[in-house]
């Protein structure tokens, strides 16, 4: 398989971000090997997220606030892994979309009025992928950040994580503090993209969806093929009679009709392979916006945790 040779921003920045997944195509099979232990190291850093969260919320249980941060973030965790794994189970039907795209809908003959129509397309991908990946990645930051400023003034045995880590360690004392910071940061950054890349070439692939049935119902509607044939053979299908002209008609339209039917197959598939995950997303979003609507509502008390933070280790006994 060869890789997506094309100009749309979109459709480029959202490749680089899933080659980082490691659900990407590969030409040759050392680079199959290094997809393959991308796509292994982001299910561990997203295992790993998980494995912090859930004995978080063990060793907090009874603190409501803090269970409830912890859940949000296991459902925010769940939902990227879910993703990869099932588009692991469609790879193969998940790169045949894109490779469609790109040779059909990206790279197709239009004329003008069909190109600005494509280009409207692109425009509004760009948009929405700018969006969502500058939107998240201020998320992951806001995770980075927040402990630094935090520890700002405190001492080494003060200092707290962007996550609560609960082994015998002391993780507030250097290098400790450092390695498990980094650690974090890496899992997040990653989580983080594996979180939205995928959303944005469903998002990217039905814009174009869309926009090919508006270019199809411009050509069922003004027979531009025909139009073009016309012009180039004069007035010769013209005057050799009605039936010849007929039958140039009936064959541009039954290609329009075939291009329909295309196109609804795209659709068939597209819904196939993300089914699963957009029911998913329904289902975690609807949790999320609810346990999300309550931490704000109780903002501060949030706040008040967050300036007296809980131990980030186990307690050492004598």
């Amino acid at each position: 398989m060869s890789f997506i040779k094309t100009d749309d921003i979109s459709v480029r920045l959202t490749s680089i971000f899933m080659k980082l997944v490691g659900l990407w195509m590969a030409t040759e099979r050392s680079e199959q090997r290094i997809r393959n232990i991308t796509v292994g190291y982001t299910l561990v850093a997203i295992m790993f997220a998980m494995w912090l969260q859930t004995t978080d919320m063990y060793y907090s249980w009874g603190d409501f606030s803090a269970c409830l941060f912890d859940a949000c973030n296991i459902l925010s965790l769940t939902m990227p892994f879910i993703k990869i794994l099932v588009l692991l189970a469609h790879k193969e039907d998940f790169f045949r979309l894109i490779f469609y795209l790109q040779r059909k809908f990206l790279h197709g003959n239009y004329n003008d009025y069909e190109r600005k129509i494509v280009i409207s397309c692109k425009r509004k991908c760009t948009f929405f992928i700018c969006f969502f990946t500058l939107f998240t990645l201020a998320t992951v930051a806001s995770y980075i950040i927040n402990p630094l400023v935090a520890n700002i003034g405190r001492n080494e045995s003060d200092r707290v994580l962007p996550f609560n880590m609960w082994i015998d360690l002391p993780l507030t004392v250097t290098p400790y503090y450092e390695i498990i910071f980094v650690l974090q940061v890496l899992s997040l950054y990653h989580i983080g993209i594996s979180y939205f890349c995928f959303d944005n070439f469903l998002c990217i692939m039905n814009l174009h969806v869309a926009g090919q049935f508006r270019v199809l119902q411009y050509r069922i509607a003004n027979m531009p093929d025909l139009m073009d044939k016309v012009k180039q053979s004069g007035d010769k299908i013209l005057n050799t009679g009605s039936s010849c002209l007929a039958n140039e008609c009936y064959s541009i339209f039954k290609k329009y009709i075939r291009q329909h039917q295309a196109l609804i197959a795209y659709c068939g598939k597209l819904e196939e392979v993300f089914s699963l995950i957009i029911l998913e997303q329904v289902l975690m979003f609807s949790l999320l916006i609810c346990l999300d609507g309550y931490q704000v509502l109780m903002i501060e008390d949030f706040y008040d945790q967050y300036k007296n933070p809980r131990q980030t280790h186990l307690p050492r006994y004598a």
